[in-house]
C-alpha cells in the first residue's frame, strides 16, 4: 500500500554549494571560506621555520631579561634593593 507521497531529495544549487563546502571543512580540517579567499595550506617546511623563530625569539627574550636585570638581583641579593 502506498500512500502516494513523494519524498524529495533535490536541493537548490545554493543548498548543495553550502552543503559540500561545510563537508569540505570537516574532511580537510581547514578553516570555513578558504576557497573563497584563496587561502592555502602552510607547508610543513614552513610551519617549522616559524616555529624556530618563535622559540628562538622566546629564548633571547629570556636572556635579555636576565642580563638587564642582573644588577637589579644582585642588589637584592646583598641586601641593598628592597621591595
Amino acid at each position: 500500500m502506498e500512500s502516494g507521497a513523494v519524498i524529495t531529495t533535490e536541493r537548490t544549487e545554493r543548498e548543495s554549494s553550502l552543503g559540500a563546502r561545510r563537508a569540505g571543512v570537516a574532511r580537510r580540517g581547514g578553516l570555513p571560506f578558504t576557497d573563497v579567499f584563496g587561502f592555502v595550506r602552510l607547508s610543513g617546511a614552513l610551519l617549522g621555520t616559524i616555529a624556530l623563530i618563535t622559540a628562538l625569539y622566546v629564548g633571547a627574550t629570556e636572556l635579555q631579561k636576565k642580563w638587564f636585570y642582573r644588577d637589579t638581583r644582585r642588589a637584592r641579593e646583598a641586601g641593598g634593593l628592597s621591595v
